[in-house]
């Protein structure tokens, strides 16, 4: 498959269950993922016949998604019941709910059996078959292809795998993505008796997907395929809805300047008119080392940031930077995003940025009491403070790290001599700080999260690869 692909179809049995259904929160984010970036809307959402405008998935898909996807109300009704081989329910058993014998094409005998026990009469299964293919197969002709979830293994579901297969054979441009949810297992003599070899055998024009690297050869040996014929592909996880970031500032900033992408990330919500005794050069010039160990980003929340004196610190703070060679793009001010932003962020965007920083460094000269130490803290930042400033020690005490900085209090002021000078004190320190960071694992371990398993990277990195690839 090529760049010849334009059009994307999801088939799911699941849109009228509660999102307490591990299974349809995944199903749900990978339609926004494909609303979001695949090029070629709609796309098509197979579902179940009668499927209404008032459905749960509907009232919670936001009208930008709405407006990239087609409900496609194709997937006839059945009701559910587990044919498994240890079951007393068997294939003679399935209803015969919803099937006009008269109307259905091939219903000829044999066509649609997939015989267990040597009989020849056409049972309830194979009608429902025949009923499936009836309905979705005509509706898929508009698409290049289809994606499933969960119906090649589940047992509730092989009248639609069954179905599924008789179309793929008369169909072989069709492509097929089959997401496995249940983890592999190993089949014996009885899982493959019959209909059952359905849940354990490959497919035509199909690729199945793992969610994690660790279970491809599983899944491999289970259905009797090429590991290549196996793909990894994430579920995505929404940090935007986790986190509850709601405010367009917060979305703005994260969007524009990337702010899940990077390994460190510091914001630091203050005013610029005092930049020397907050210590804002000793800050930068921290964060410049750390980027050379890592990809580090300061953001500056600045408040009062309309007034000349302020633009002018402004830019000679990112002067400073440059120097130390801290990329352009590694150094935001809020206040830059637009005038409106130059009196300050509403106290919401600070507590969204500070959920998603991990080090709030803080080498100010004098301070009374600090909220934005303790504000910080609360969402588990890695503080590193002013080791010569007694408020920060009785404040944070060994919770926290520290940089030797100026102060100044009560009319006495400490100085602090570098014996390999600043810059060579910073980036000794950058490396231990790193190192420490490292240390915290819950810390990195929510950046990898934010970077990984968002929509964007497994996007990019794993489901257009496999729609695009050839196989």
């Amino acid at each position: 498959m090529n760049a010849m692909v334009k059009k994307i179809a999801l088939l799911t049995t699941l849109m009228d269950l509660p999102p307490q259904y591990g299974l349809v929160p995944v199903i749900m984010n990978q339609l926004k993922m494909l609303a979001d970036f695949w090029p070629h809307p709609p796309i098509g959402v197979f579902v179940v016949e009668g499927y209404g405008e008032h459905s749960d998935w509907k009232l919670r898909l936001s009208e930008d998604v709405l407006e990239k996807l087609k409900f496609e109300p194709y997937v006839p009704f059945i009701h559910l019941y587990d044919y498994g081989p240890g079951t007393k329910k068997q294939r003679h058993d399935v209803p015969a709910e919803g099937v006009p014998p008269a109307e259905l094409r091939g219903l000829r005998e044999g066509q649609h059996r997939f015989l267990t026990d040597g009989k020849t009469n056409i049972t309830n299964f194979d009608r429902q078959v025949a009923r499936f293919e009836y309905m979705l197969e005509p509706e898929l002709a508009r698409y290049d292809t289809v994606i499933t979830h969960d119906i090649m293994f589940q047992t509730w579901f092989l009248v639609h795998n069954q179905a599924v297969r008789n179309i793929a054979k008369r169909n072989p441009d069709l492509k097929w993505v089959h997401w496995c949810h249940s983890g592999p297992r190993r089949w014996n003599e009885k899982d493959i008796k019959g209909i059952h070899k359905l849940r354990f055998t490959g497919m035509p024009n199909s690729v199945w997907v793992s969610p994690n690297e660790s279970m491809v050869a599983g899944f491999a040996m289970m259905y009797d395929i090429s590991r290549k014929q196996v793909k990894v592909c994430y579920h995505v996880v929404d940090p935007l809805a986790v986190l509850k970031i709601n405010h367009e500032w917060s979305r703005e900033l994260i969007t524009k300047h990337r702010l899940f992408d990077c390994d460190v990330l510091s914001v630091w919500a203050t005013r610029v008119d005092h930049p020397e005794g907050k210590g804002m050069r000793l800050a930068l010039n921290l964060m410049a080392k750390m980027n050379k160990l890592c990809d580090a980003k300061m953001l500056f929340l600045n408040s009062w940031s309309d007034s000349p004196k302020a633009k002018a610190n402004i830019a000679m703070l990112k002067k400073f930077a440059g120097d130390k060679q801290l990329p352009a793009e590694n150094l935001i001010f809020s206040s830059e995003m637009g005038s409106e932003w130059e009196k300050g962020v509403p106290p919401e965007v600070v507590s969204d940025m500070l959920s998603i920083a991990n080090m709030f460094i803080f080498p100010s000269m004098s301070e009374t009491f600090s909220f934005s130490l303790a504000e910080a803290a609360l969402h588990k930042n890695m503080l590193v403070l002013n080791e010569n400033l007694a408020v920060m020690k009785e404040l944070a005490g060994d919770r926290a790290d520290y940089l030797a900085a100026p102060a100044e209090w009560g009319g006495v002021r400490t100085d602090v001599n570098y014996d390999a000078g600043v810059d060579g004190y910073c980036m000794g320190r950058a490396q231990e700080l790193w190192d420490q960071l490292q240390l915290y694992k819950p810390l990195m371990q929510a950046r990898h999260v934010l970077r990984t398993f968002r929509d964007e990277w497994v996007y990019e990195n794993q489901l257009r690869p496999i729609i695009e690839g050839e196989w």
